[in-house]
């Protein structure tokens, strides 16, 4: 096991107080770990859970952030367009009966919630979700123009100029959004970087 992994073994261990749940965690493994992930794999989920490392205390649920954390991009085709859809599906599947049917409930949701990134309930986890997932947007140069390399590899089935167009589209987007990160934490920490990292993006 490599240290991604053993890291996200301590991770997960700490979830269930002693429960063995190997198989979910060694099922999730597999999934991460797909050949045709270049970004969306288990530096990514490692790179989110050093975050959450860092702001659990502020959650008031931190187990269900954590699994829909573990969950979010479970399912990754660059073809489809279900992807989180197909992983909600997949972790009500898998964590039925294992949480309350309310933590279920709210951790499908908040899977859901990662395609567009809109927080309409005014959920303070939630918000800290959202933010963990695009924190690379506010990664040194070096990180960010890997994860966007990345990104193009994820999607090497898309013609040049098309895939160009789309992705400054969605960088746009972001650099747009104001404010990017929704919780002060991760405003303060990664706002001004992730803009100049998209504004050089979209200029060179």
């Amino acid at each position: 096991m490599n240290n991604l992994s053993c890291f996200l073994q301590k991770q997960w261990q700490s979830l269930w107080q002693g429960d063995d749940y190997t198989v979910l965690f060694d099922t999730l493994m597999t999934h991460y770990q797909q050949s045709h992930r270049h970004y969306h794999n288990l530096t990514h989920l490692h790179e989110c859970f050093a975050y959450f490392d860092d702001i659990k205390h502020q959650l008031k649920s931190p187990k269900v952030v954590a699994l829909a954390l573990f969950y979010h991009d479970v399912i990754y085709q660059p073809k489809s367009s279900s992807n989180e859809q197909d992983s909600a599906n997949f972790a009500k599947s898998a964590l039925s009966g294992k949480v309350t049917e309310n933590e279920l409930d709210t951790i499908y949701h908040y899977i859901l919630t990662t395609q567009d990134h809109k927080n309409t309930l005014g959920d303070g986890d939630l918000d800290y979700l959202l933010d963990i997932d695009l924190a690379i947007l506010g990664a040194d140069w070096q990180r960010f123009m890997q994860y966007n390399h990345q990104i193009r590899q994820e999607y090497s089935h898309v013609h040049t100029w098309f895939y160009t167009l789309k992705r400054r589209q969605i960088l746009k987007m972001f650099y747009q959004q104001s404010p990017l990160f929704l919780t002060p934490y991760f405003y303060q920490l990664l706002e001004q970087k992730a803009k100049a990292n998209l504004k050089h993006a979209l200029t060179t």
